[in-house]
């Protein structure tokens, strides 16, 4: 009987959760290039996804609110049926911004992980997750790594292929 898959493989990871490591954020905070640069929004009015968000800009620039909005002007253009909104720099976007919060990366072993079978078979085995110093980690790394580099150089893996 063959050993279970966490007995023979380590997986190793750096995690970090979306929501968790960052907060929300400014253009400024975010170096945003629409916020530097100034940007444009081209809305074709022939589609409803064009239409509604032509109407979304027009109403927050009608209504004040974001008061950086009414810093923006309206621009017809050549092609019929689009309107173009051009915002100057130093204008904020329409992008809901996130940057890290300095929380660090979780460096992460498990014992098991996916492996795939001569016949095409992918066996998954995700079981002892291990959340380790990141110091740790490499050196778990390494001794794990140098008997395959070892193995490798002794079969003539890592020669130049001529």
């Amino acid at each position: 009987m063959s050993k279970p898959l966490s007995a023979t493989l380590r997986t190793y990871g750096i995690q970090r959760e979306v929501l968790k490591d960052t907060r929300p954020a400014t253009c400024e905070e975010a170096e945003c290039e629409a916020f530097a640069g100034g940007f444009k929004i081209v809305c074709d009015l022939s589609t409803e996804r064009g239409r509604a968000q032509a109407a979304y800009i027009t109403d927050r620039m009608n209504q004040g609110e974001p008061a950086h909005l009414k810093r923006a002007f309206v621009k017809l253009t050549d092609t019929p049926g689009t309107l173009t909104f051009v915002f100057p720099p130093e204008t904020r976007c329409f992008v809901q911004h996130r940057v890290r919060n300095g929380r660090p990366a979780a460096f992460v072993r498990h014992n098991g992980g996916s492996m795939l079978t001569r016949t095409g078979r992918t066996i998954t085995d995700l079981s002892g997750r291990c959340v380790m110093r990141p110091v740790d980690w490499v050196e778990s790394l390494h001794e794990d790594l140098d008997p395959v580099l070892e193995a490798r150089k002794r079969e003539g893996y890592d020669q130049p292929q001529e």
